[in-house]
């Protein structure tokens, strides 16, 4: 799809979210959101998102997250109803209701805006959702931030039903949208190759962050960790690691140890049979305490999946958590086959320290490396954040979109 650019000045956006935007509490499009929000102050920007969400939060947190915009909560009504019923399918056919009744009210919002931009996740709600908002507008430009491959997703996790939705919807979505932004170079190919459209790419982005404290350097123990969901992308190359470091504390007198910070249940993190001995399951309720893990820990963690079946899922997904934990001066060890999104750009960009299918065998000597010299590559980790998941990127991104024609 070729794009041409004019000059446009417009400052005026809306954006639509099933997740609401939020500081800490949130995970997952919920703080991609909210940074990407935080990266665009001084614009007027509307968000319209519903209470209904995985997360335990009230349509007045909500504001009070996003103080400096105008934020239309459609389902708030609801909010006592949501609070009281448990069955999700239920509270999403009131939430559903609920927008339906405000869509008159929202439409209003894009008809004097200059740009919308939905996010689109693994659920088809927002497709539906983006092509009502959108029906018979003519001015304002409307499209797509995808942040997952949804229909491999879907597939994968046997969701027929929310399959065939998604079949459906996404090409009319696609088809209605003036523009799309993908997550990642992976993800952008898949929809040229699956639905012959293009998109422009913006990574995930992260509000600036200070270094964190170099930690002292303890030669008897090395903690690695992981942060973020558990899900087949990350499992078995997390059991990978777990096993060399089970293996390598029993032979040596050395200590490797693996946090798994995550909002999934201890039940999941159970089910994977890791020895707890070596392995440690963490989780809280707000982002607000991760500052301590994270000093704590003397090297991030991020695997992805090498199972073939997975392949396009994983050349898709970027990790969201690694706008982040790239920012924070310690090292980061990545782990996943050569096509990832995450070892491909990590190698694009010179970045340390990354074990693909051909160095599998390494990654040992890798961790004793680590474990026994100082940190390296602060420096390139802080000049990619700047360049590609800092406020400049989002901004530049879409100064881009308000031009395309």
């Amino acid at each position: 799809m070729k794009m041409s650019f004019t000059t446009n000045n417009s400052r005026n956006i809306i954006f639509l979210s099933e997740d609401p935007p939020l500081k800490s509490k949130g995970s997952g499009i919920s703080v991609l959101l909210f940074n990407m929000l935080s990266a665009l102050e001084g614009r007027n920007v509307v968000i319209v998102t519903s209470v209904n969400s995985a997360f335990a939060v009230s349509a007045a947190e909500i504001r009070d997250d996003n103080s400096g915009f105008k934020t239309i909560v459609y389902d708030e009504i609801a909010s006592r109803f949501f609070r009281k019923n448990k069955i999700s399918v239920f509270k999403s056919l009131v939430s559903s209701f609920c927008f339906l009744l405000s869509l008159r009210k929202i439409r209003t919002q894009v008809n004097k805006s200059d740009l919308v931009l939905s996010m689109v996740g693994v659920s088809s709600k927002p497709l539906w959702k983006f092509l009502l908002v959108t029906l018979f507008n003519s001015k304002t430009k409307c499209g797509l931030y995808i942040v997952d491959d949804l229909e491999l997703i879907n597939k994968k996790l046997k969701r027929t039903f929310e399959l065939i939705i998604i079949k459906l919807l996404l090409p009319l979505c696609l088809k209605k949208a003036d523009y799309i932004i993908t997550i990642s170079e992976g993800l952008r190919e898949n929809y040229i190759a699956r639905h012959k459209k293009d998109s422009f790419i913006l990574l995930p982005t992260f509000s600036k962050r200070p270094t964190l404290p170099e930690k002292k350097i303890d030669k008897q123990k090395f903690t690695l960790l992981f942060t973020g969901g558990l899900s087949f992308l990350y499992n078995s190359t997390l059991l990978k690691l777990a096993g060399i470091i089970e293996k390598h504390n029993k032979l040596l007198n050395e200590q490797f140890e693996l946090i798994i910070q995550t909002y999934s249940s201890y039940t999941s993190f159970e089910e994977l049979g890791f020895n707890e001995e070596y392995v440690k399951y963490s989780r809280v309720e707000s982002r607000d305490d991760l500052k301590d893990i994270y000093t704590n820990c003397d090297c991030f963690f991020v695997p992805y999946s090498f199972n073939e079946e997975d392949r396009d899922i994983v050349a898709s997904s970027f990790p969201q958590k690694l706008a982040e934990i790239i920012q924070y001066g310690k090292p980061l060890l990545v782990v996943g086959p050569s096509y990832s999104s995450i070892v491909s750009f990590f190698k694009k960009n010179n970045l340390k320290y990354v074990v693909d299918e051909n160095e599998l065998g390494d990654l040992e000597q890798v961790l004793l490396h680590l474990k026994n010299s100082r940190p390296e590559g602060k420096e390139k980790h802080l000049f990619a954040y700047e360049r590609f998941f800092s406020k400049t990127a989002v901004e530049q991104q879409f100064q881009t979109l308000m031009s395309v024609n």
